[in-house]
């Protein structure tokens, strides 16, 4: 047998449970099951990850956020990270105008949305684009003050330390305080 005794009999259990449920849609509110894919009708695509970055992100009636108005090397998930921090900014200044009877998708009413982040969104992405080009090289002198630099770093437990409170949005100095202070081992 795949499982085990008992844990096959809850599986078998859970599927039984499933398969009822979607019986009773099915006969009481017209519910249908999604079609089956039988084939893929094109080739598989993909597209490279690299640095970019909106000239502006707002205009009449739109602005940008995340992916659409930034890319980067997706390191230690900072991409996501610029992202939330986006959306955060974002969604309070929207209240912030519901609040005061702003018109909501002025260029003028947005600019400080834009302001604040691509700022922000402009250091973070510069530091890791540094980053992914310093540990391109394999060999040579770059190499070697690489390490050196790190290694240099590392030893600097409060320059790590707030290194890395920046970058999961924890310093007073990130770009939104997402989360209230916590300690970091500085080892």
């Amino acid at each position: 047998p795949l499982l085990p005794g008992p844990l096959a009999e809850a599986v078998s259990g859970v599927h039984h449970l499933l398969e009822s449920v979607v019986v009773s849609a099915a006969l009481n509110t017209g519910f249908h099951l999604p079609p089956v894919i039988a084939d893929v009708c094109s080739p598989r695509l993909s597209f490279d990850l690299r640095l970019e970055h909106a000239r502006a992100y707002v205009g009449p009636r739109v602005a940008l956020a995340g992916d659409a108005a930034h890319t980067i090397h997706p390191m230690a998930g900072q991409g996501l990270n610029l992202g939330i921090y986006d959306v955060k900014a974002l969604a309070s200044l929207l209240e912030k105008g519901v609040a005061v009877g702003q018109d909501l998708g002025s260029a003028t009413f947005l600019s400080s949305y834009q302001s604040s982040r691509q700022a922000a969104n402009l250091a973070m992405i510069g530091s890791l684009d540094a980053l992914h080009r310093l540990y391109q090289p394999r060999d040579g002198p770059v190499r070697w003050l690489r390490n050196v630099g790190l290694g240099t770093l590392n030893g600097l437990g409060p320059v790590k330390a707030e290194i890395i409170r920046y970058a999961m949005g924890l310093s007073a100095e990130a770009p939104l305080k997402v989360h209230a202070q916590t300690d970091i081992a500085t080892k």
